[in-house]
């Protein structure tokens, strides 16, 4: 698994796991937090419709000293290319509603991140006319560059 941090495994583990998960309706992942806990990851995807409907939830889960609870989902298609059988086409839309704690600062954000376009698997990125867009709407004391705190670590993405 590729994904170094919770903000790069809501995109990350729908990429590079959809291809070994073939032929599975019922999908069941853990995936470990950087300081501690899980991001668990729980649904559903038809790969004959490529059809993804994901429940994103923190288990206990830490990221650079912080707590997070909340949840989030994946929902859209990830299905096979007509055109190009090494690629896959890609119309996500992964939501995140959170808190993030630490001592007493806290941060409510809600992260919003849109993934169009084809993937391609042999080198694990999009392609030029893919469009990835994300938004942060953020509040609480900010003591904590909220940037660096919930944007994605595309290279983790794509190695």
């Amino acid at each position: 698994m590729k994904a170094k941090t919770i903000k790069a495994a809501l995109l990350s583990m729908v990429l590079t796991s959809m291809p070994l998960l073939a032929h599975a309706t019922d999908i069941n992942l853990s995936v470990p937090c950087k300081d501690s806990g899980s991001l668990n990851i729980t649904g559903n995807y038809d790969d004959m419709s490529g059809t993804v409907n994901f429940t994103l939830t923190p288990q206990d889960c830490k990221e650079n000293g912080y707590s997070i609870t909340g949840s989030g989902s994946v929902k859209g298609t990830f299905k096979f290319s007509m055109t190009d059988p090494g690629k896959f086409d890609t119309d996500l839309k992964t939501t995140m509603d959170a808190m993030f704690m630490k001592d007493s600062n806290h941060i409510h954000a809600v992260y919003n991140l849109t993934a169009k376009g084809a993937y391609d698997l042999a080198t694990s990125t999009f392609d030029n006319n893919a469009h990835l867009t994300y938004s942060i709407d953020a509040t609480g004391p900010l003591k904590v560059n909220i940037i660096d705190l919930l944007t994605i670590d595309w290279s983790a993405i794509t190695g």
